[in-house]
This record gives C-alpha cells, structure tokens and sequence, in this order.
C-alpha cells in the first residue's frame, strides 16, 4: 500500500517522526517530575499531594516497587480513604505480599464491608498464604451472595480448591511437626553478600 501511494509513505513517516518526539519529551517530562518530587520530598517526606504525583508517576513507568510505599504512607496520611486502601491492596496481592494486602483489605471492609471484590481478593489472600480452612469460609459466605458470573465462578473455583488443600495441609503440618520435633535433619550454612541462609536438607525424603 505505501509503496504504491509515496505520499502516504511520507505521511506515515511524518507521523512516526511526531510520536518519537512526543515520546522522547514526554519520558523527559515524567523523569523531571520524578526528580523534582523526590527532592521536595526529601524536605517534606509526609506532604501527600508529592506522594500522590510520584507514586502515580511510578505507576506509569511500571515501577511498581517504587510505587508502593509511597501508596503505603498516603493510606496512613488519608485511613479513610477507600479508594486508596484498595489501590494498595490490589497492588500488594499482585506483587505477592499477600499479608500485608490482607490488612488493607481488613481495614478497607470495615468501611465497606458489603464490596464483592474486596472480600474475594481477601479470602484470595487467606488461600495464598496456606490458610485454606479460612479461604473456604469466606468464599462459602460470598457464594451466598449477588455476584457477576465473573465472580462467582473464581469464588466457587478457589472454594473447591481451598476445601481440597484442607486436610493435605494439616497432613503437611503434622510432619513438619514430627519433623521439628526430631531435629535430626542435617543443616547446612551458607554465608553470602546479603547474609547467612540456613539450608535443611530432607535427606529423608531422597531417593535411595
């Protein structure tokens, strides 16, 4: 097509041009709004509307690491803030730190304790950190309820699977205690830049 219409090409080409440019500035934009409202912060760590910008600035680049904890200190400048409380939330479930979602999520019911996702993200929560017996509680409680077909059929297929996990977990705890009952396992100590790691090696689990 653009080789048959040369003036298409160069539209094409023009516009290429444009978006670099606009590209170019804009990453110049965003990394000068970085740098000026994390030297501001450094005067004025607590003052939310720097935390707002900058965390929403992470935000965009993907930086959501960074993104965090300034999300977290906003959330105890502004605890009624549910908006807030479930931005934080959502983001630590998805970066794995399902405890500290938990709390948020606890904190974020209390002010509305009726919110679908919330609670499903919660009983989530429970099942990714091995409390299944509390998963399925929860998600047998919201089943109850009015949900979208979305809804229901995540809850209904964590539910089955925290129900299957209850009684393998509490074998798995069981051993684990006779395990560290016993404390006849051989250890090994391993010293690296970051500190020292403990190994425990199951040589009772090996293949012979």
């Amino acid at each position: 097509l653009y080789r048959n219409n040369p003036k298409l090409a160069q539209v094409r080409d023009e516009l290429i041009k444009e978006f670099q440019a606009l590209k170019t500035t804009t990453v110049k934009s965003m990394d000068d709004l970085l740098a000026s409202t994390t030297e501001s912060l450094k005067a004025a760590p607590q003052v939310p509307r720097l935390l707002d910008v900058r965390s929403e600035a992470y935000l965009i680049y993907g930086k959501f690491d960074l993104a965090l904890p300034d999300l977290v200190k906003l959330a105890k400048l502004r605890p009624d803030d549910r908006t807030l409380l479930f931005k934080v939330a959502r983001l630590e479930f998805d970066m794995n730190r399902y405890e500290a979602a938990a709390e948020h999520l606890e904190s974020y019911l209390k002010k509305d304790e009726k919110n679908v996702e919330a609670r499903v993200l919660q009983a989530m929560c429970d099942y990714s950190v091995g409390n299944f017996e509390q998963s399925e509680k929860r998600f047998t409680e919201i089943l109850k309820g009015e949900l979208d077909e979305e809804q229901r059929s995540r809850s209904a297929q964590f539910q089955e699977m925290a129900r299957k996990y209850i009684p393998l977990w509490k074998a798995e705890q069981e051993i684990r205690a006779k395990e560290s009952k016993a404390d006849d396992l051989p250890r090994v100590k391993l010293t690296t830049s970051k500190g020292e790691i403990q190994l425990e090696l199951l040589e009772n689990e090996a293949p012979n």
